[in-house]
């Protein structure tokens, strides 16, 4: 499940479950143990990603250490992320 916001003009997507560790931005295929549905987990996350990418949006997410919260950009077919 994720939750999405917009308050003047700027988007910010909370994404829950859908990456566990920053190197699903670079390879959104790459599952986690935690996926128990392997084709719908990448579906999620592409979608997520593309989303992201397209609308500037801040993601929040709830595995990443640190802070996890970014930026996704399209960095050729794929994207990059940016921690905040």
């Amino acid at each position: 499940m994720s939750i999405g916001f917009e308050s003047q003009g700027a988007r910010a997507l909370f994404c829950g479950d859908v990456m566990h560790h920053p190197i699903q931005v670079y390879r959104p295929t790459w599952n986690s143990v935690f996926c128990a549905d392997q084709e719908k987990s990448r579906s999620a996350r592409r979608w997520v990603l593309d989303y992201a990418a397209q609308h500037e949006a801040q993601l929040f997410t709830a595995h990443f250490s640190d802070t996890s919260s970014g930026f996704v950009k399209r960095a050729g077919s794929g994207f990059s992320w940016c921690f905040v």
